[in-house]
């Protein structure tokens, strides 16, 4: 999931749940040496707080008290994901292997697995995928997909309509259900027709830039025009083709026509 909150699990009301269960919880099984029971269910605080603004120094800083508390895998989950692009992979697994098993762990690759979708490490998504559990990330799946075209191997007919849906659900730009949708393009797998009923979707759900990106996947000049024609109210882009290339108004949900109708008008130039 695209820009997942790092607060997710199964939502902000669970984590809630979860400190008022540390704040009950006996005292010597919420603490490390050092620390007092409020002092580490503050310093929890502070550091969901410092989670949300990225400060990797005071998160680092407040890791330690959080030792032996139940919910120091929270803690770690958040310090380590603030620095992940700099984390290494031996960084990774040792998460992995302090805590298996857990929901931390299995979201902490899936943020993994997003980072070396978008680096084009092949090599480190391929080792990390088979252990994803969840799978409940559309642009890791998309991803994923594109790993195996990336290395030659053909998508079959589901992995096609997996990755149209998933694409299709997307209401946010994001990299790995594009580099996908192109690499299906180019197989054939994915339609100009397909691409064109995104970018509709798009634009009726008000998403310009979405639009716009799944435009440029038919060409250059076709995402220039749609850029410069984006904000004309209830209209849709017509593929390409010999005979007709302007810009016809129709109404909501109505499927993209191969040709202009009599109601196509030139769009603004």
């Amino acid at each position: 999931m695209r820009g997942k909150s790092i607060l997710t699990w199964p939502g902000r009301a669970a984590t809630a749940l979860l400190l008022v269960v540390a704040v009950h919880a006996p005292a010597g099984a919420q603490t490390g040496a050092g620390a007092s029971a409020m002092d580490a269910d503050t310093a929890l605080l502070e550091m969901r707080q410092a989670a949300r603004q990225k400060d990797t120094a005071r998160l680092a800083a407040l890791l330690p008290l959080l030792a032996g508390h139940p919910l120091e895998p929270w803690a770690a989950y958040w310090e380590l994901k603030a620095r992940l692009d700099t984390a290494t992979p031996q960084e990774v697994q040792a998460f992995a292997a302090r805590w298996p098993g857990s929901y931390q762990e299995d979201r902490l690759r899936n943020d993994w697995l997003l980072l070396a979708g978008k680096r084009r490490d092949w090599d480190a998504f391929r080792t990390e995928y088979p252990r994803f559990r969840m799978r409940d990330d559309r642009e890791v799946r998309c991803y994923a997909t594109a790993s195996e075209l990336m290395r030659g191997q053909s998508a079959s007919a589901e992995t096609a309509a997996q990755v149209k849906q998933d694409w299709f659900a997307q209401r946010d730009l994001d990299d790995g259900c594009l580099l996908a949708a192109d690499l299906l393009r180019q197989a054939g797998r994915l339609t100009t027709a397909d691409i064109w009923a995104k970018a509709r979707l798009a634009m009726e759900a008000k998403r310009t830039s979405l639009a716009r990106a799944a435009v440029a996947l038919v060409s250059s000049d076709a995402a220039l025009s749609f850029a410069r024609s984006a904000t004309w109210p209830g209209a849709a882009r017509v593929p390409p083709n010999s005979r007709c290339w302007r810009w016809c108004a129709w109404p909501r949900r109505t499927r993209i026509r191969p040709r202009c109708s009599s109601r196509a008008r030139p769009g603004p130039t």
